[in-house]
């Protein structure tokens, strides 16, 4: 069913000196494949550790295999890089196997994960909490090469099979500890289980595979759904609100495809309920907008000059992530051409109160757009005149005076209060 390597194929064997790897050391050695060994000391149980690694060389050089051999400082990376042992022992160890297969040209790492691997893998997510993805166990073919040819397999049979062929292992002494999770399902969990159905292992792995083809299912369900209701370009994602509020599992849906920028499954629940045009949620990385018809999600640019920012009379340029302007004094003379368009603000210099301010608009915000006479306006009210969209609208700025009136809707509007007129005498620009 899973075709995971071919005869010709060079591989590695990650092996450890335990039953697991030795038993499947000794299935390719009577398959013929072509393999080399790879061991890792982590030196983390003393003279235990030195022991295993100098047990595989010694089995290596017996039968003629290649071994490659690295002793990391486990403890050290691990604080280093904050992480649990297990954790760190995992980085390490691939990290490694993807140099040696790059260095060596191995075209596959074969790991010893065995079925009751797979179940105690299951276990764990399940009582930790997991989507229907950590349901699936320990995938057979993995990222960069990795191929686990005994997950069909369960311990007693991995035993079964060292003990009619006499294969020799070493026992790694932490496996028999309830120090870890992992240990504690395989000592405490399993053994109950098998207590109610003797045949648990067997029918865990049937169901296993069941869960993994209904995952495949799943995945297909999502990619067809966003191909048809999700629009993707270099910006932004749009998503189609009326397809998720009305499908059964739209809740699901927007989860899976809200993942890929950061958000959470309680951010996906509240976004689900609250789908009211104009609420706003974030992730670390990317903000969500509930648009009239679509769910948008963009990235969060941060500007390097954080705004708000003064703008002083001595200010020439200025940068910011998304725009340069350009400031001057400009002394108006007879027949002066005054531009007209929305990327330049020609202000009268003489009502202005230096410093002035550009920052982002905010709720409440008022100013007289030109050409309306004695009356403001909410800047609000404003850009959903001009309908702009609700992520349009996040990044809008104005430029406010000294006494706290805004003279330029920036992009769009100057306010009356500010033109140029017959009686002006100086000008300020500000050119984006």
């Amino acid at each position: 069913m899973y075709p995971l390597f071919a005869p010709s194929d060079k591989l590695l064997l990650a092996i450890s000196g335990g039953v697991d790897s030795m038993v499947l050391c000794d299935l390719l050695r009577q398959a013929q494949y072509s393999f080399a060994l790879a061991h890792c000391n982590f030196q983390l149980r003393g003279d235990e550790s030195n022991e295993d690694e100098h047990f595989v060389c010694n089995h290596a050089e017996k039968r003629g295999l290649t071994i490659h051999v690295q002793r990391f400082d486990t403890e050290s990376y691990a604080q280093n890089h904050k992480l649990s042992i297990q954790e760190a022992a995992r980085n390490l160890r691939y990290e490694w196997f993807e140099l040696l297969r790059q260095q060596f040209d191995y075209q596959y790492i074969i790991t010893a994960h065995h079925g009751t691997d797979n179940i105690e893998t299951v276990l764990y997510h399940f009582v930790k909490g997991s989507g229907l993805r950590g349901m699936t166990g320990i995938p057979i073919i993995g990222a960069n090469g990795i191929r686990r040819p005994l997950l069909f397999a369960t311990k007693s049979m991995i035993l079964d099979y060292a003990a009619d062929n006499d294969i020799d292992y070493r026992e790694d002494a932490s496996n028999l500890s309830d120090k870890y999770m992992r240990n504690y399902i395989r000592h405490e969990i399993l053994p109950s289980m098998e207590h109610i159905n003797p045949a648990f292992e067997q029918t865990a792995l049937r169901t296993i595979d069941k869960l993994r083809e209904a995952h495949w299912i799943y995945e297909d369900y999502i990619k067809q759904f966003i191909a048809k209701k999700v629009d993707l370009d270099s910006t932004a994602c749009k998503i189609e609100l009326e397809a998720i509020q009305t499908s059964p599992v739209g809740k699901t849906i927007l989860y899976e495809i809200l993942k890929e920028y950061g958000f959470s499954t309680a951010q996906t629940v509240q976004i689900f309920k609250n789908n009211r045009s104009g609420a706003i949620f974030d992730s670390q990385t990317h903000r969500l907008w509930v648009d009239r018809t679509h769910y948008i999600v963009q990235k969060q640019t941060v500007l390097p000059n954080s705004l708000p920012i003064q703008i002083h009379a001595s200010t020439t340029m200025f940068h910011l992530e998304d725009m340069v302007l350009n400031c001057q004094f400009i002394d108006k003379v007879l027949n002066f051409n005054i531009l007209r368009n929305n990327k330049t603000a020609q202000l009268d210099a003489a009502p202005l109160i230096f410093p002035l301010t550009l920052r982002l608009w905010a709720q409440g915000d008022r100013f007289q757009p030109i050409g309306m006479y004695g009356n403001t306006q909410k800047v609000s009210d404003f850009l959903n005149n001009a309908k702009i969209s609700n992520g349009d609208k996040t990044h809008i700025k104005v430029l406010e005076n000294g006494n706290g009136d805004i003279c330029w809707l920036v992009g769009f509007r100057l306010d009356e209060r500010y033109k140029i007129t017959d009686k002006t005498n100086q000008l300020f620009e500000i050119k984006i």
